[in-house]
């Protein structure tokens, strides 16, 4: 007869390193989006002045920014320089190239806020319109995360927060007015990760956790995204009639949503740096050993 499975063990002393991973992967699900639309917009603005601009921020950032940045993380003045040579003139080559990076993303960001030009009012106006947004696309994986990360700590509220993170992953879709295709789509996909990253969950928290969560959205979407693009085809070709259930801007507005909730489980820390093992079940004796 197998005895209980022990609960997975998860302290309250992860819980601020969990609650940042739930943000660090919502920030990075919606930033693709944000980078695009700022970068759609200053791209019909953007001249020689923004990028000898970008450079000269970029050279600052570079040489003053960042070195202060490595020494603060590190709490000490004198760091290790691992680049001599050549491989230092590559190393501050990267830096300059990813600090002019920086830049066009900032200004892609004020773009989309619309701070530069607008007057007081419509740049508040602008402004929770885009935490609206931020809010819209970092729902759904703080809520998959969240339901994940209950079923390490308890494995029945765990089935129960799962159940409610795919409510509310459909409901999300009402509230703010998504088409039907959206709702459709992220519903599904969005349940499905849930689901799939309890199910990984349970297994036990190990070093490769998180990239099996990443994993599984990056199966999930591109079999779905795959899936909207090929079937109108292969319908149109057997009934003769024209069927489209993506639009390209709504298909590559999706991909941008997956591809930074996947970077995001990238990115962000593991919360769960000890491996929880996994419960493995006990036999008990089926009969008393024999008497000596």
């Amino acid at each position: 007869m197998l005895s209980a499975l022990p609960e997975p063990t998860l302290s309250l002393r992860h819980a601020p390193a969990c609650t940042l991973f739930i943000v660090w992967v919502s920030v990075c699900a919606f930033a693709p989006e944000v980078i695009w639309q700022g970068g759609t917009l200053l791209s019909h603005e953007f001249g020689s002045a923004e990028i000898y601009n970008a450079v000269f921020i970029a050279i600052l950032f570079t040489f003053f920014v960042e070195p202060i940045a490595e020494r603060l993380k590190a709490g000490a003045m004198w760091l290790p320089h691992g680049h001599v040579g050549s491989r230092f003139v590559l190393g501050a080559a990267v830096s300059l190239m990813i600090g002019a990076a920086v830049v066009c993303v900032h200004e892609s960001m004020g773009a989309y806020l619309g701070v530069a030009h607008a007057e007081e009012p419509a740049k508040w106006i602008r402004l929770n319109h885009a935490i609206t947004q931020a809010l819209e696309w970092a729902s759904v994986p703080a809520a998959a995360a969240v339901a994940w990360f209950t079923a390490l700590a308890s494995r029945r509220i765990g089935y129960w927060a799962t159940g409610i993170a795919c409510i509310w992953i459909v409901t999300a879709g009402l509230i703010w007015g998504w088409s039907l295709q959206d709702e459709l789509a992220t519903s599904l996909i969005g349940c499905v990760v849930t689901v799939w990253g309890t199910r990984i969950v349970l297994r036990g928290w190990t070093p490769r956790t998180v990239q099996n969560l990443a994993r599984s959205v990056a199966i999930t979407a591109a079999a779905s995204l795959t899936f909207a693009a090929t079937a109108p085809i292969l319908l149109g070709w057997l009934t003769g009639s024209a069927y489209e259930f993506y639009t390209l801007a709504e298909a590559y507005e999706d991909f941008r949503f997956y591809v930074g909730w996947i970077l995001g489980l990238l990115f962000a820390p593991d919360p769960v740096p000890d491996p929880v093992p996994v419960p493995v079940p006990v036999q008990s004796p089926t009969h008393a050993p024999a008497m000596p």
